[in-house]
């Protein structure tokens, strides 16, 4: 292969390699900040999900501990009417 044609298919390498590097680099500043956006969403969803059911967790847990309040007031006034004939 004559030398002249070698070096021209080096170049036209290079210049590929260059351009493909220069379009990847294009694409990643393009394409990553909205994909990061989309998932700072999707984080922020679940955030507010598991805030959500923490509270709802919280609500459920004081309304059974008023039950067993109630409860046990219930089986104590229940134990003292039949110790009294």
């Amino acid at each position: 292969m004559p030398d002249r044609l070698k070096t021209r298919i080096e170049l036209a390498g290079l210049l590929l390699a260059i351009a493909s590097g220069l379009v990847g680099m294009f694409g990643a500043f393009v394409i990553l900040p909205y994909r990061v956006d989309a998932q700072e969403k999707t984080v922020s969803r679940l955030v507010e999900t598991a805030d959500q059911r923490r509270e709802a967790l919280i609500r459920l847990e004081e309304n059974l501990k008023r039950i067993e309040q109630k409860l046990d007031a219930l089986a104590m006034s229940e134990r003292e009417r039949r110790k009294s004939p």
